[in-house]
């Protein structure tokens, strides 16, 4: 018996036996991209797809692209929307920024340093300083 060469041929011993071959479509690609920028695992976004999910090594077959790209995509995209916001004035961005990326820290701790920067100990004379010094600019009140 010849198998008919317009029938699509699918794996396994028979003609036609097994599952259809998987084919990708523009919405699969798009949910992929979206579960890895969520942090979800290959293993999670596989049982996503299809009907009833695809294999993690399917998924690697289909979307290495997406795998690969989609994250550092999408921080690029935000990156750019911050330094943007940046750009036009907005100072939460700038102090988002600063904190995030530059180690900015907001503190109350005071710090005493010697002449070469280095951490030294409060001293008492270093309180009696700083009330003569607040004294001197309230005008002695």
């Amino acid at each position: 018996m010849k198998s008919d060469p317009n029938k699509k041929q699918h794996g396994g011993a028979r003609a036609g036996a097994g599952k259809p071959q998987y084919e990708p479509t523009a919405a699969d690609r798009a949910t992929v991209k979206n579960l890895i920028v969520c942090g979800y695992t290959q293993e999670q976004i596989a049982k996503c797809l299809a009907t009833a999910g695809i294999s993690k090594n399917t998924l690697r077959k289909h979307f290495r692209r997406e795998l690969d790209s989609s994250k550092a995509e999408v921080d690029a995209f935000a990156t750019s929307a911050l330094i943007n916001g940046i750009k036009n004035g907005n100072t939460t961005l700038l102090i988002f920024f600063l904190k995030s990326r530059c180690g900015w820290q907001e503190t109350t701790a005071q710090r005493f340093v010697d002449q070469s920067g280095r951490d030294r100990p409060f001293m008492l004379a270093d309180a009696d300083r700083l009330i003569s010094e607040a004294d001197a600019e309230d005008g002695g009140k």
